[in-house]
């Protein structure tokens, strides 16, 4: 998925037009342009040329001393406006960037060289702030640059947007086989007109876990159904117990309904997923047992796991977490990820292998 150009070229009669089954995907195709050009341009307005400070360690008091891998070398990078993750500048240029292009403020070459930014996804401390930034660059990169440890330079850098994000959302969006999921026929609808009489007729059941409008939800989402299932949709503010909802529904399904089920649970964050096993699915496979698999990303770094949650994790001999095969996530009554870690299971084709799909926080 390519760079999109100038949002002129985006913006279109039909891009602008009504949203239905027949121009979805390409209106979304649209937005998602207009959106991605909307954000480079709001990043661009951080690049800045500045004094630079070079390190072969980092020593700061709240997040410790660290010293830099074959040779690497960081650079303390101050920041022009302070940038906070309550803001939405900050929280945009703090979640959507991760490198930067840097070049010598007096260089006259055209030669720029890639910097990353240093984050507990590459290091074992965020090292981004309000009032600064850390960079790291390869001890190549600082022999081009003709720098070392102890000094101060002054460079141009040009603060680059992650497409990852945009580019999963293009390809989501060519995957859907068809509208159905997007623009359900609600008229073929056929639940079970006496589980519906039941649902409407009784309250929670005795349940001291969920209110009657929840144990609702609960009993519509396992309620045996005919022909098409269109997707069922939880709203509702912060606190109103929608995690709650799911995690109960799920283990209600495993209790009841176990060798029937194939469940997969998508969650916005890693800490949301964990927090369904530490907090729910651990204890509750003490008694009902069950398959639990938590799938994790394989840079993910072991020491950010809670010991619970590695119980359910495939590693490898040393340490690392690995994706099993099609056939052994097959053979789990439950499957936890990411959304965006869900990505592996469409490359492994497991398209209608699971009987219910939960996605925590989709309105994200």
């Amino acid at each position: 998925y390519k760079e999109p150009s100038a949002s002129v070229d985006v913006i279109t009669s039909h891009s602008l037009s009504d949203l239905n089954q027949h121009n979805y995907v390409h209106k979304m195709h649209s937005l998602l342009e207009l959106e991605e050009i909307t954000r480079q341009t709001l990043i661009a307005r951080y690049n800045l040329t500045t004094d630079v400070t070079i390190s072969q360690f980092v020593d700061e008091k709240d997040q410790g001393f660290y010293i830099g891998r074959d040779g690497d070398l960081f650079l303390k990078v101050g920041l022009a406006d302070y940038l906070t993750t309550d803001s939405a500048p900050g929280k945009l240029f703090f979640s959507s960037v991760s490198t930067a292009l840097i070049a010598p403020a007096d260089s006259h070459s055209n030669k720029v060289y890639e910097a990353n930014f240093v984050t507990s996804r590459n290091f074992e401390f965020d090292g981004r702030n309000k009032e600064y930034i850390y960079l790291v660059i390869s001890r190549d990169i600082a022999k081009a640059l003709h720098v070392s440890h102890g000094q101060t330079i002054a460079l141009e850098l040009q603060f680059q947007m992650d497409r990852s994000f945009f580019c999963r959302m293009h390809y989501a969006l060519d995957s859907l086989g068809n509208m159905q999921i997007v623009f359900p026929d609600i008229v073929q609808f056929k639940p079970d007109a006496q589980f519906l009489k039941d649902l409407t007729q009784n309250n929670n059941g005795g349940s001291s876990f969920l209110n009657e409008e929840q144990a609702t939800a609960v009993k519509h989402i396992a309620m045996p159904k005919e022909g098409s299932t269109p997707p069922m949709i939880l709203l509702g503010p912060f606190g109103t117990g929608k995690t709650e909802t799911l995690a109960r529904v799920i283990m209600g399904l495993l209790a009841t309904q176990k060798d029937k089920c194939r469940i997969l649970l998508c969650t916005q964050s890693n800490s949301a997923a964990d927090l369904y096993i530490t907090k729910y699915l651990h204890q509750f496979n003490k008694t009902s047992t069950f398959k639990m698999l938590r799938l994790v990303a394989e840079e993910r770094k072991s020491v950010t796991v809670p010991e619970e949650v590695k119980l359910y994790c495939h590693l490898s001999e040393n340490g690392t977490f690995v994706t099993p095969a099609k056939d052994v996530i097959l053979s789990y009554h439950l499957v936890m990820t990411t959304v965006e870690n869900a990505l592996v299971l469409s490359m492994h084709e497991m398209y209608g292998d699971f009987t219910h799909i939960f996605v925590d926080e989709a309105g994200q």
